[in-house]
């Protein structure tokens, strides 16, 4: 552990070394927290503690998030247990002095920073726990249904996704893929300027809203900020809270998660797929297999 040995271990033992500090670098993937609970350093920052005390002695611990997992604590001149595979690093400075003597005072100032930088490596989220990561697993739940097939890939309760509605911000939303096969313009007839007024595909629409991008927009922001971004979190929970795929292709053959139409223009539709959500304008060659989105307010 070459920084107990050089920096941090003397830190309080004589006032001139008061004020050294042990910098935590978090990159994502994992937070950083000590044995006793009195430091924490969560994803994505730079925690500094300042330490002077003589016997300052704490174990931290590199706690990965889900789909990541440790690989080893960072390496190099002024690093703490460099390359370790341990995800327990114990900082120390009992004992230095007695055996540094006057030498640490003489070449160690107190402005001294010492790091302590973990290392995770993304390895997937296993959501059944068979040691097949998600993105490779063909039945993700272990619910003996394949994704594909399957109303609630990430949910094994069979009751998951077969009913018609969906609860998500605060409304009643229909499931998308009741309407594969309906038209923008078909849509439309019904649903035109304001709620709808009608039957369609084989439901009765009095009172619902088809809604505009900015609502689908709102209903998938509530299960994380993955609206042009790259949230495969968000995206898990949203199929995982009941959600039915509608396996859309659009012009390349490229399958879609889950695609369907929205009230502005002809053809605009919003759709997610893989880790993002788009919304999309002027589809003029929309597959058959999209859906729409509907909602109503409780």
């Amino acid at each position: 552990m070459k920084m107990l040995q050089r920096g941090i271990l003397v830190i309080g033992s004589l006032v001139v070394l008061s004020g050294c500090k042990l910098a935590i670098a978090v990159t994502s993937g994992g937070e950083v927290i000590s044995e006793s609970g009195t430091y924490r350093c969560t994803s994505s920052r730079v925690c500094e503690i300042q330490i002077s005390e003589d016997d300052f002695d704490e174990t931290f611990t590199a706690v990965p998030a889900e789909g990541y997992e440790f690989e080893k604590w960072q390496g190099g001149p002024g690093f703490n247990c460099p390359g370790s595979t341990d995800p327990s690093c114990r900082v120390t400075n009992t004992g230095f002095l007695a055996l540094f003597g006057e030498f640490a005072v003489t070449h160690l100032g107190s402005d001294k920073i010492d790091h302590l930088m973990p290392i995770f490596k993304w390895v997937g989220i296993d959501t059944d726990g068979d040691g097949t990561p998600n993105r490779f697993d063909e039945d993700d739940d272990n619910d003996g249904l394949l994704d594909d097939d399957d109303p609630c890939p990430l949910n094994a309760d069979p009751a998951c996704g077969v009913g018609p509605f969906v609860i998500g911000d605060g409304k009643i939303w229909y499931q998308p893929d009741l309407f594969i096969g309906e038209t923008w313009e078909s849509i439309d007839a019904v649903c035109s300027g304001g709620p709808c007024n009608g039957v369609l595909a084989g439901l009765n629409m009095d009172g619902w809203t088809w809604a505009t991008r900015g609502q689908v927009n709102s209903l998938i922001n509530s299960y994380g900020n993955i609206w042009f971004g790259n949230d495969c979190g968000g995206v898990e929970d949203f199929f995982e809270e009941g959600w039915r795929k509608t396996n859309s292709t659009f012009f390349t053959g490229v399958v879609y998660d889950l695609m369907a139409f929205t009230s502005e223009g002809t053809n605009n539709a919003a759709y997610i797929t893989g880790c993002e959500a788009y919304r999309l304008t002027g589809l003029a060659n929309l597959a058959d297999s999209v859906g729409a989105w509907f909602f109503q307010s409780p």
